[in-house]
């Protein structure tokens, strides 16, 4: 057993490796949605077994003397490796107990006050002031949360387009690949490397997931001063020659997990955006103009 999570240890800490330097030119040049299915190159790994060889050792010849085993209680229970066995089962198991517990008690306050609204096929729709921002929860029972003032803070529009993109969430499996993801990163607890990649896989899959020809990429990420620092909350709205896109910050990044990362949106063949609009939760409204793709924006709050 102990063999077995050393060599899938590093056999995929470096397939993440290697994703994370490969991904921005994968990107670049096949667009997000092939950058974000690299990821299953080390979860593939983990399905694979560890080549191991049979050693067969012969006594040496002459051997006057036979050396007694070591009897004692650390020999009887393999030592070292056991020890390392049950160290790593606390970590993981004590990981998946609290995190789950967390989504236990986050889906309890969202759910505990809502407001049913409708049903979309075996989805609810519902409102709750216990969210800041539409978001999409549950692999059986499929709920979207809609903030209280979802009416007010958005146009018909912006709406239709938010509630399209939760949606999109449920229907195209992301919420069960981010439960993949959580066990993975329970089991890994240990290891930096999967917590580097989790958040860059969410990323990717965003920027995959806002079109499908998507090539360039533009990345916001918020610094609220007379909001919350994080910006949480805010709705942002990108517009290209190609369109109009729209997303708000969350922390929220699928089960019993979260990302405080920069919010992503795919830009097709669109080297620029015409305007980025941000709505932050203090009412501050924000517009820059000709902003170029394929980077990271930072963005700070500024007075109306």
């Amino acid at each position: 057993m102990i063999h077995w999570l050393v060599g899938t240890l590093i056999a995929t800490s470096g397939l993440m490796l290697l994703v994370l330097l490969t991904r921005a030119p994968v990107r670049r040049h096949f667009g997000p949605r092939i950058a974000y299915g690299l990821w299953l190159i080390p979860a593939a790994r983990l399905l694979m077994p560890t080549l191991t060889q049979v050693a067969v050792r012969t006594p040496a010849v002459g051997m006057s003397a036979i050396i007694a085993p070591d009897t004692s209680l650390f020999a009887r229970i393999d030592g070292w490796q056991s020890l390392m066995l049950a160290l790593w089962l606390t970590g993981a198991v004590g990981l998946f107990v609290i995190w789950t517990l967390e989504f236990v008690r986050r889906r309890s306050a969202i759910l505990s006050a809502a407001i049913h609204v409708d049903r979309i096929g075996s989805i609810r729709i519902v409102r709750t002031a216990a969210v800041t921002g539409p978001m999409a929860l549950g692999i059986v029972d499929r709920v979207i949360a809609l903030p209280a003032d979802f009416e007010t803070r958005y146009s018909e529009k912006e709406q239709a387009l938010a509630l399209a993109h939760e949606l999109a969430h449920h229907r195209s499996g992301d919420l069960a690949a981010n439960l993949a993801a959580f066990v993975l990163l329970c089991l890994y607890w240990f290891n930096p490397l999967v917590h580097l990649a989790a958040g860059a896989q969410y990323r990717a899959h965003f920027a995959g997931f806002g079109s499908k020809l998507s090539r360039l990429e533009l990345e916001i990420a918020l610094e609220g001063t007379k909001s919350n620092r994080d910006g949480i909350g805010a709705t942002i709205q990108v517009v290209t020659t190609s369109g109009t896109q729209y997303n708000h910050m969350t922390t929220a990044a699928g089960y019993a997990s979260s990302s405080d990362g920069p919010v992503p949106f795919g830009l097709g063949r669109d080297k620029t955006a015409k305007t980025v609009e941000i709505r932050w939760p203090s009412g501050v409204v924000q517009t820059l103009r000709d902003v170029k793709a394929d980077r990271v924006l930072a963005v700070k709050e500024t007075g109306p």
